[in-house]
């Protein structure tokens, strides 16, 4: 999906400023995190590496999540390290 294609302009950011404009602060980042794989994954949902670009999003945040709690973090922080390579 292009920016100025009629499909971004007149379908995809409605409903996107609506759903954003009536939610919670809360669960506004997580919006644009599915908004965003929403609009990039128009384009390229017939290439099955996108699945895998979801799942490494995805294992990276949980990673990330984990270190945050712990005070030791080498183990999930080069897990996800390879993981992105």
């Amino acid at each position: 999906m292009v920016f100025s294609s009629i499909e971004f302009i007149f379908i995809f950011l409605p409903i996107f400023f609506l759903v954003y404009y009536f939610l919670p602060f809360k669960f506004k980042n997580i919006w644009l995190f599915i908004a965003s794989l929403v609009f990039y994954s128009y384009g390229v949902l017939d290439n099955p590496l996108y699945i895998l670009f979801i799942a490494n999003i995805n294992i990276a945040q949980l990673l990330f999540r984990h270190r945050n709690k712990q005070k030791r973090a080498k183990p999930p922080r080069l897990a996800g390290r390879g993981l992105g390579l």
